[in-house]
């Protein structure tokens, strides 16, 4: 399987899914319906935007990468560097004030408007799992790691770890919530839970992406 086909056409494919997922569509899409929901949805354009630019990225093409980025600025105002590596099924209903830097996000993440995923004081940045929420305006920064099926509530602010099937919200955020981790993908079964501290190591496929990952946008 060539580059190409794995890191945008079949990292695509479920990115569409996504959006069916989440109530654009009751079918599968069609290239019709695919190039009518890209033509609408600035989310949809910047994620395939940078899938090609990662694409770029990966197979170390000159200039390509930094320009479908420059151009996702100011298009979409969004800045997800090309060498970011970001799971299948990524999605972006809004893009504006958006500024996503990780070591690696997972697959299926669902990320707002107006998110901040950065460093801090020194130049680490989170590492982020599989099945994970980041709400509108909330920050994730430093060096730390965001499990599986975490979801971060509009305006939090994270900066230590967070465990797989956490929910988080405040600032600074704070547990309040483990979600029944049999469940992946529906909806979230909540149960009261005290927090758990850091070191969750369970952080499926944005671990597996950030080992892969040997370079840094300047």
């Amino acid at each position: 399987m060539s580059a190409y086909q794995r890191l945008v056409v079949d990292a695509f494919r479920l990115d569409l899914a996504a959006w069916q997922r989440h109530g654009w569509s009751e079918h599968s899409f069609g290239r019709r319906s695919a190039l009518k929901m890209l033509w609408h949805q600035a989310g949809l354009r910047a994620t395939l935007l940078y899938r090609v630019a990662h694409w770029a990225s990966v197979c170390h093409l000159p200039v390509l990468p930094s320009l479908l980025c420059q151009v996702n600025i100011a298009v979409h105002a969004i800045e997800l560097p090309s060498n970011v590596p970001v799971g299948a099924g990524l999605y972006l209903p809004h893009t504006v004030g958006t500024v996503v830097n990780a070591e690696g996000i997972g697959s299926n993440a669902t990320i707002q408007g107006g998110v901040t995923v950065g460093m801090r004081t020194t130049p680490a940045f989170p590492l982020i799992g599989d099945n994970v929420i980041l709400g509108a305006g909330c920050r994730v920064l430093g060096g730390i790691r965001l499990g599986d099926n975490v979801s971060v509530g509009a305006n939090s602010v994270v900066i230590t770890d967070v465990p797989s099937g956490t929910t988080v919200v405040g600032i600074p955020g704070r547990a309040v919530h483990r979600i029944n981790e049999s469940a992946r993908l529906g909806p979230a079964t909540l149960v009261a839970s005290t927090p758990h501290g850091p070191g969750d190591s369970r952080l499926g496929e944005g671990a597996e992406l950030a080992a892969s990952r040997n370079i840094r946008a300047d």
